[in-house]
């Protein structure tokens, strides 16, 4: 291999780690989902028109303190984990729509309204998400509230509308 080689190479990984170290500081780490992080980088762009997402969906885990209490943690962690992956398979890759941990057991949504019709025929499925930890079943529920732009409104005024 000559210099120029070595160069071309030596950039090339670090290419690859930068993009790396950029997906897991955008990732959660609980689910497949985005961070707040994430949701921040693309809040600006929900109403904005064309091909930007215009509904906001917000969820959470139904009474998950006393679901946490009762558990512990390591259960919580599970369930929420579940719901990553429901809300990833359910409404990311089924209905396009993008997807984002805020924090604790809070999901938002972010979807076009084309598509709302959709994602609400895929809520029920989220009456009882299962799960298995410890060798035991385990059971929650999610709650989703949404509410959609029609161009005048912005992210924040939404996520509080849902």
């Amino acid at each position: 291999m000559n210099l120029q080689e070595s160069i071309s190479a030596f950039e090339a990984a670090v290419t690859r780690g930068l993009e790396q170290i950029i997906d897991a500081a955008l990732s959660d780490d609980l689910t497949p989902l985005g961070n707040l992080i994430s949701l921040h980088r693309i809040a600006s762009q929900v109403g904005a028109g064309g091909d930007s997402p215009d509904v906001v969906v917000f969820g959470d885990i139904n009474h998950f303190h006393t679901f946490n209490q009762l558990y512990g943690h390591d259960v919580g962690d599970a369930a929420i984990t579940r719901v990553g992956e429901l809300i990833q398979k359910s409404f990311v890759d089924q209905c396009q729509a993008q997807a984002f941990r805020r924090s604790g057991d809070e999901f938002v949504i972010l979807l076009s309204s084309p598509k709302l019709s959709e994602f609400r025929a895929r809520v029920p499925q989220f009456a009882s998400c299962s799960f298995s930890i410890e060798g035991e079943i385990r059971e929650t529920a999610v709650s989703f509230g949404s509410a959609t732009s029609k161009g005048e409104i912005g992210f924040p005024d939404l996520l509080a509308r849902a």
